[in-house]
């Protein structure tokens, strides 16, 4: 409903519960500048927006640049995109999510984000600043707690320990032109 996504908003990125009960959505809102995480329950078709006031779901300071230039909308425009990146720990205990253009990593547990009797104050005091990143537009997370990031300015995959500590994996310009969302696939294969 407009309440929860209106003129302006950018449903972005999502993540599904294991059981398939609870979707979390960014809402990016790259023209509104009106972000927040969307938290929708699927057996009663409710909505709830969160954090729309938090730093943590805001646009980030960098301007967005591409293979060295700067990324334009309508040739003109220079948008700052809100949170972006979102994904669950496999366990279940952890939303992780960041502002595309942020440089944090941040993460809240799952069970703040559903307890509906936390104030938006409440709420926000449980958000964690988990690690300093690059500039992402995707993540996933593994089985050992790790968390995957893309980052799409400099062509690269890193991965994050539990401890925070960023390791590049895979850097390439002519293979990741914007390097956006994972899955991992059979045996593990990401």
């Amino acid at each position: 409903p407009r309440n929860i996504a209106g003129p302006g908003s950018m449903l972005n990125d999502f993540q599904v519960d294991a059981k398939g009960k609870t979707i979390y959505i960014a809402d990016t809102s790259a023209l509104a500048q009106n972000q927040a995480i969307i938290v929708y329950d699927v057996e009663k078709k409710k909505a709830r927006r969160l954090l729309k006031k938090h730093p943590s779901v805001k646009n980030g300071h960098y301007s967005v640049h591409i293979h060295g230039k700067p990324l334009k909308m309508f040739g003109i425009f220079k948008p700052k995109f809100g949170v972006d990146s979102i994904a669950l720990s496999r366990d279940n205990r952890w939303l992780y999510y960041a502002p595309l253009n942020g440089g944090v990593l941040y993460r809240i547990e799952v069970s703040a984000v559903s307890n509906e009797t936390l104030s938006e104050k409440e709420l926000g005091e449980r958000v964690e600043k988990f690690a300093d990143i690059t500039m992402s537009d995707g993540i996933t997370t593994d089985d050992a707690g790790n968390i995957y990031i893309t980052d799409m300015e400099n062509a690269a995959i890193h991965r994050i320990d539990q401890a925070g500590k960023l390791q590049t994996l895979f850097k390439d310009s002519e293979i990741l032109r914007w390097p956006d969302g994972f899955s991992f696939g059979p045996g593990g294969v990401l």
